[in-house]
This record gives structure tokens, sequence and C-alpha cells, in this order.
């Protein structure tokens, strides 16, 4: 349906509770799953209110400023990306926050509405449930090298404790977590390499051991994040350290906030030393000097 949309002519969308742009933030159309694609696919797009009354004088409402300025506060979603959205796996932690505050009528379509957004091939099974939204993500994990997907927390898959149940889990993240950038001069940030196997999902963290003299282990989002002891004696990984070489190390600078997952030892199962706990919250790593450490393999 997402090339349907963007081959068409023009996208007539009817928004029957509103009758200008003042309306929209009320509008159940901004909420529903199906109409994210329907809003960044086509590239000309004209809105009509209640009783077919056109909500603006443009004849194409993807280059009204002020329409799209609107549409951009109320869903969330960029200028740029309104108007010329690019499908992929690029970005995938965005996009995916675009559609933690979207519904969908059966329980399988909060996945299959956005194959097209990021350009994933999967079958259509209606009745597997949520275990659409586990294919989902590991298509996506197949082609996304982006450890800005590690940043859910509430309650995992019930095919694997390592990914979401659903967009809803994902969670913001400030502006300087969230930027990816392609400067090769500059160390990248986590494993860009990750994989799903047999075994689970394989990737490299940094690991840290709390209580620690050297940093201090954080939850919560944005202002409302705070220090936590809650978890005890525990040991996280850090997903989002940087590296400078290919030597095996991991960064964490001093005074930033680095994602981390929450992880315990499995005694019952030989073949995987490491498993994720879930938490409601994102957690972060927040040391108070520049620690460096080997990275670890593990399996969740």
């Amino acid at each position: 349906m997402f090339k349907w949309y963007r081959d068409c002519h023009v996208c007539i969308t009817y928004l029957a509770e509103s009758m200008s742009v003042d309306d929209l933030a009320n509008d159940v159309w901004f909420t529903r799953g199906w109409t994210l694609q329907e809003l960044v696919a086509p590239r000309t797009m004209k809105f009509y209110g209640r009783g077919w009354v056109p909500i603006s004088n443009s004849t194409n409402d993807k280059q009204d400023l002020t329409m799209m300025s609107v549409v951009s506060q109320v869903t969330g979603i960029s200028l740029d990306d309104l108007r010329d959205f690019r499908p992929g796996t690029r970005d995938v932690h965005t996009r995916m926050m675009w559609a933690s505050t979207r519904t969908t009528t059966r329980i399988e379509d909060i996945a299959y509405c956005l194959i097209g957004i990021f350009d994933v091939s999967m079958t259509v099974a209606y009745g597997e449930g949520k275990r659409a939204f586990y294919r989902l993500m590991e298509a996506i994990i197949h082609r996304c090298g982006e450890w800005q997907i590690m940043a859910w927390a509430g309650k995992p898959s019930a095919d694997s404790a390592a990914l979401p149940d659903s967009p809803r889990c994902f969670r913001e993240l400030t502006p300087s977590l969230e930027n990816i950038s392609d400067d090769v001069d500059r160390p990248w940030r986590g494993d860009r390499h990750f994989v799903m196997t047999k075994r689970g999902l394989q990737l490299r963290v940094l690991l840290v051991n709390f209580p620690s003299p050297f940093a201090e282990l954080r939850e919560g989002t944005g202002r409302l994040r705070r220090g936590t002891s809650q978890y005890g004696r525990c040991t996280v990984g850090v997903v989002d350290y940087f590296c400078y070489d290919t030597s095996g190390q991991g960064v964490l600078k001093p005074m930033q906030d680095h994602l981390c997952l929450l992880l315990h030892s499995d005694p019952f199962d030989p073949f995987t030393v490491w498993k994720k706990v879930g938490t409601p919250d994102l957690l972060f790593v927040c040391a108070d000097a520049e620690i460096r450490g080997s990275l670890t393999m593990v399996w969740l």
C-alpha cells in the first residue's frame, strides 16, 4: 500500500472531526496505524474537514508550511519527513516513536502497517497475533545497525526478551543521543553488526557492575531521569559506548548518559551467559570519569 500512496497523483484525506487546523490535534485520523503511511508516502496531499470543506487554500497541503507545521506538532514527524519521506531501516527508533501513539483494530496490523515505512518484506498472516511485530523487528534488524533500536522498555515480546512487544514500548531519547552521525572521522557508537541468531540477539556490550564508585545508574526519560538503586547489585550492558578503533575496547565518556540494558546470568542455560531483564523505563550509565573496557559478546 505504501507504493500505491507514493505513486498516486494526489491523496485526498477526509478528517471527519476537523473544521480547521486548530482541530487537528483532536482528530482520530492522526491516532490510527494505517494512516501513518497515508500521511508520509504521498508527494501531493489534500486535507478536507467535516462536510468536505478544505482545511487550507493550498492545492497541495504538503507544501503549505502552516498546515504541515501543525501536522508536525500533532504527530511528532519532522517537516522534512512529512514532505519528502524515504522508506527504509534508517532512523528506526524515530519511526517507531511515530507509531508508538497509534492504534489498530487488529493486533497484527500494528506491524503490517509499518512494512512500507521500513521497506521490508514479510508475509501477512492474520491470526498470528503479536508475533507479527516480532517478525517485523526481525526483518528490520537484518538490515539495521543503529543502537537506538535498543531504546525500549516495558513488556518484551513473547518470542524474545530482547525485542519489544509493540511500538508502544519505545521511549524518547534526548536529541544528543538520538543523533546519528555518518562522519567517518568520528568514533562510532555501539555494535553496528548485531544480528538475530538461534541463540538470540547477538551484540557486543560494555559490561558495568553496580554499585560502582565510578558511575551512577539512572532510570527514566528526559527531565524525569533520576539516579536509581532499586536494582541493587546488578550488571548492565552499555549499548552506545564509543569506539575509536577496532581493538575491541569501548569507551564511556564522563558526565554523559549512555543507554544500557539490565542483565542477569542464567545458571540453567550453559549456552547463554546473560539474559535481558525487563525494566519499566530506560536505563542509563553516567560515569564520573572516562571508563574504558573490553567489549563482551552477549546473546539475549
